[in-house]
């Protein structure tokens, strides 16, 4: 019976959000449409040259279409589990290993975390709103502060959970410690590709990072 009732509400849900799709359509013109598909595509085209300058010797085509599928993954898969979908996409398309994605996607996120809390702190400041808490600016202090770290010391992180990982596994029947030092492997792997990474890299992937948030923000709120 339960199972039926979450069957029917999940049918329910497509139901309302198909007439939603249908009502948008109705109401959007051709060129309010292209010009949405437009951005859309410039937006995916900064994501994946984001990943692109984290290893130039990949296909650019191939990440265009692996980096795309990720996305559309994360908007359908619950619990952010989509993430996954990266590292197995590279290693499926024969672009990269698991180690490769996990190293990409880790980076990525920190960096995701320091630039849309400093877009936050700018925007705080220059609102001319003087109703904002203190706490609001300390809170994205925090995160930046917090964000700036994890990604200086990302590799030493990766490779602590390789240890840890290894260590734990030790103490557990074989198949699950089979499954941790497979994990363990991919981190360590991970750990080294981020330290392996350039300065220009880093940079150029954060300027990327400022535009695709600016970008992201100014089409919902301007």
């Amino acid at each position: 019976r339960d199972l039926h009732l979450s069957i029917r509400r999940q049918r329910q849900m497509c139901i309302r959000d198909r007439t939603k799709v249908q009502r948008f359509l109705s109401e959007t013109t051709w060129n309010e449409f292209w010009l949405i598909v437009g951005l859309y595509g410039i937006v995916q085209t900064i994501r994946t040259l984001r990943f692109y300058v984290l290893a130039p010797t990949m296909p650019l085509v191939k990440l265009y279409f692996v980096s795309a599928l990720h996305v559309f993954y994360l908007r359908v898969l619950p619990f952010r589990a989509g993430e996954l979908a990266y590292a197995v996409l590279l290693k499926k398309n024969d672009l990269g290993t698991a180690g490769t994605g996990v190293a990409h996607l880790a980076f990525t996120r920190f960096q995701d975390m320091a630039v849309v809390a400093t877009i936050a702190l700018l925007g705080i400041a220059f609102s001319g709103n003087e109703s904002y808490d203190s706490a609001l600016y300390w809170a994205a202090a925090v995160i930046i502060g917090l964000s700036l770290c994890c990604l200086f010391y990302l590799s030493h992180l990766l490779l602590f959970g390789d240890f840890a990982l290894r260590k734990i596994s030790v103490h557990l029947p074989d198949k699950i410690a089979r499954l941790m030092q497979d994990i363990a492997s991919h981190l360590q792997e991970a750990g080294k590709q981020v330290s392996a990474l350039t300065t220009t890299a880093i940079i150029t992937s954060t300027g990327m990072t400022f535009v695709l948030w600016s970008s992201a923000f100014g089409v919902m709120y301007c």
